[in-house]
């Protein structure tokens, strides 16, 4: 995102509070690289998580495969741990 698109997200995010053009304009320069998700969670902790964690078994393949080449790089002469 955008330093532009994470500003107007924030000040979405505050509506209604007295600071919220300050605080939009500080968190987007400090929130480089978060996603949408991050930054709700940032901006409101106390709400709710989604059920299901889309990003999860994205992970999952990911580790599966690095934990495949590095077997295969070291010849299997190395364990690397469960988890990376």
């Amino acid at each position: 995102m955008s330093e532009p698109e994470r500003r107007a997200l924030i000040l979405q995010l505050r509506t209604g509070t007295s600071d919220a053009e300050q605080r939009a304009t500080t968190l987007a320069i400090i929130t480089v690289g978060m996603t949408p998700f991050q930054i709700g969670k940032l901006i409101e902790p106390g709400k709710a998580l989604p059920v299901g964690d889309p990003s999860q078994e994205v992970l999952m393949v990911i580790h599966a495969c690095k934990r495949e080449m590095i077997e295969k790089e070291c010849a299997s002469l190395i364990e690397p741990p469960a988890r990376f």
